[in-house]
């Protein structure tokens, strides 16, 4: 009412004003003004007038300059243990899994895809985490091109051309913010209101959680270690490497946790898989081969000794008996002692049937690897025992590969 009433007062004000001596219009004036303010109120109602698509329209539009000028709003993120794999907490890899088949996402693509969701950097001891993507960038946003050429990889090869695949993802039911890509993401058609962002980790995701039905595409080529014809290329590449840019990638992808000192039992294992491996490729895929040819594929696994080392835990005699987070770890790990940058990716492996849908479910969630190779840049490097390309729910649930090592 006072808002009302106000312009009615000022309206009285500048009528008196005007004819300070004619106290009669004044009152007149006043009067007027006091019965319109009584009229207004007691016609509108108490709650207001909504005229709903009006305001539909206005909260799309409010929503839409929020969502691609103002997304700062904290967001949910992917992570394995949406299916079981972290029975000890966030903080801790390792221990008995509670798997489930339900229905993720259904992949329209022609080979196997690798499908990120959460690309991770810093390793304590104990488990994974991200320490260089808090800042987002505006993926449509020409500003921020040369950082998404750069950290997806999109001009590498340089004189290369790499054969590309365009997926399209129908989400099944819900999940986290974080789109399901391959690493190197050409070009990305987000469907209906989702609006994506991606950040330094090289992750992609959108302003809201995900939920069934929800479509996109992506275009990127899908390579990974052991492709044929992949170790000619990269020794083409290594060539025309970017030093600046291998010094600034090693800064992040070798550390190893605070303190650490490789035990020298370690270092022998590494010399020992990697024996006259000349290059970087060879070496990581020599430590991947070990990784296969030593340590058996299991769910069955105790809960994990909070007081030790995961990865040193995991590769002592005795022990090398694991599932995918197991053997994603420790080829990371083994990779940077070895001086190889490398990361750990968490996400799901869409593996096609032959009318080319992957109906992707939990059981397909998995962890591997990507090593960083000078001149080709990254690479999806993965160190599960079983049939190539294929996800946790391909492995005999008693916990042996299809295939015995």
């Amino acid at each position: 009412l006072i808002l009302l009433l106000a312009p009615a007062a000022a309206s009285a004000l500048a009528a008196h004003a005007r004819d300070r001596s004619d106290g009669a219009a004044f009152n007149r004036t006043l009067a007027a003004m006091l019965a319109l303010c009584f009229l207004t109120g007691t016609l509108v109602p108490a709650g207001g007038v909504t005229v709903q698509p009006l305001k539909d329209a206005a909260d799309r539009l409010r929503q839409t300059i929020l969502n691609y000028f103002f997304f700062t709003e904290e967001r949910n993120v992917f992570s394995l243990s949406a299916e079981g794999y972290y029975p000890q907490g966030l903080g801790q890899l390792g221990g008995p899994p509670d798997l489930s088949d339900h229905p993720v996402m259904t992949v329209e693509t022609t080979r196997t895809a690798y499908l990120r969701g959460a690309a991770l950097d810093r390793y304590d001891g104990h488990a994974w985490s991200d320490s260089i993507g808090g800042r987002r960038y505006l993926w449509i946003s020409g500003q921020w091109n040369g950082q998404r050429t750069e950290i997806f990889d999109q001009n590498l090869p340089a004189s290369e051309t790499l054969a590309e695949e365009t997926l399209t993802v129908r989400m099944e039911g819900g999940s986290a913010s974080s789109l399901f890509v391959p690493q190197r993401v050409r070009a990305l058609n987000a469907g209906g209101d989702l609006v994506p962002y991606f950040n330094r980790a090289s992750e992609i995701f959108v302003t809201r959680d995900l939920s069934g039905d929800d479509t996109y595409s992506v275009t990127a080529p899908l390579q990974a270690a052991g492709d044929p014809g992949l170790d000619e290329l990269i020794a083409r590449c290594a060539a025309q490497g970017d030093p600046a840019r291998d010094e600034a990638v090693a800064e992040v992808y070798l550390s190893l946790p605070e303190g650490w000192e490789t035990p020298e039992w370690m270092n022998s294992l590494i010399r020992d898989a990697v024996g006259s491996a000349d290059t970087p490729y060879a070496r990581a895929l020599a430590l991947r081969d070990w990784l296969r040819r030593n340590c058996r594929y299991t769910l069955d696994v105790p809960c994990q000794d909070t007081g030790v080392d995961f990865v040193s835990s995991f590769l002592l005699p005795g022990n090398r008996a694991g599932y995918c987070t197991y053997f994603a770890s420790a080829l990371a790990v083994l990779c940077r002692v070895e001086g190889i940058p490398a990361r750990y990716v968490e996400g799901y492996l869409a593996v096609p049937d032959a009318d080319g849908i992957a109906r992707v479910t939990g059981l397909d969630g998995h962890a591997w690897t990507e090593i960083w190779l000078s001149g080709y840049g990254w690479l999806t490097i993965d160190a599960t025992p079983g049939d190539e390309g294929s996800g946790e729910s391909a492995r005999d649930p008693a916990g042996e590969p299809p295939d015995p090592l």
